[in-house]
């Protein structure tokens, strides 16, 4: 049995997890160049014209580096799309994290665009961003397992659903979030859990996907 749409769009969504983790990296990277330099130029542009200029070249260049991370992070989210939507063909199940997909890209963009002007409007916004981009690999871990149970591959299927109970755990915390604040002293060590749950499923989404894309090939 081959599911050849499947393999492919997996293929794509597994590039697109790989430029995502660049794009953050790049993005990290520049704000903290652009930060540092911005602080050191208002250090020392009293003291020395020379170091100031230093300071300011060093800003541009993480201004640059977070740019180019952000446009490598639309290039990931627009593959995405593109291996969920080839994947669909093949199992229901990445259909609804195509779908997912639409809407937390959606609710980002209105989360941005509501920032100045209406901020809880944007956290709640921002909120749902979170929650449905959680879904779409929810969706997309279900869609490898239905394939993995058809292809009587136990590894591939144990670990999607492992990972789905992970996802879960996620769910709650992200409930509990909501429920104790994010300011709070319980609500930091819920973020805390939260940002260590989120690393965790990333790390095993992207070895789920390899294992998944393997077994299609």
């Amino acid at each position: 049995m081959k599911f050849s749409n499947a393999y492919r769009g997996i293929s794509k969504i597994l590039t697109a997890q790989w430029i995502s983790l660049i794009s953050t990296l790049l993005m990290i990277v520049g704000v903290i160049v652009a930060a540092a330099n911005t602080v050191a130029l208002v250090e020392v542009a009293e003291a020395s014209a020379q170091a100031a200029s230093g300071a300011l070249v060093g800003a541009g260049i993480g201004s640059v580096l977070a740019l180019i991370g952000l446009i490598i992070g639309v290039i990931a989210i627009i593959l995405n799309l593109v291996g969920l939507g080839t994947a669909r063909k093949d199992e229901n199940k990445f259909n609804t994290a195509f779908i997912l997909c639409i809407v937390s890209l959606i609710a980002g963009i209105a989360a941005s665009a509501t920032q100045v002007a209406a901020p809880p409007v944007s956290s709640w916004l921002s909120l749902a961003q979170k929650i449905t981009s959680v879904a779409v690999i929810e969706y997309a871990v279900a869609g490898i397992v239905v394939l993995a149970d058809k292809l009587q591959n136990a590894q591939v299927a144990k670990l999607g659903r492992n990972l789905k109970v992970i996802i879960l755990i996620l769910y709650c915390v992200v409930a509990a979030l909501i429920v104790v604040g994010n300011l709070s002293k319980l609500g930091s060590i819920f973020s805390i859990i939260e940002l260590v749950l989120e690393v965790i499923v990333f790390i095993v989404y992207i070895v789920l996907l390899a294992k998944a894309k393997k077994m299609l090939a």
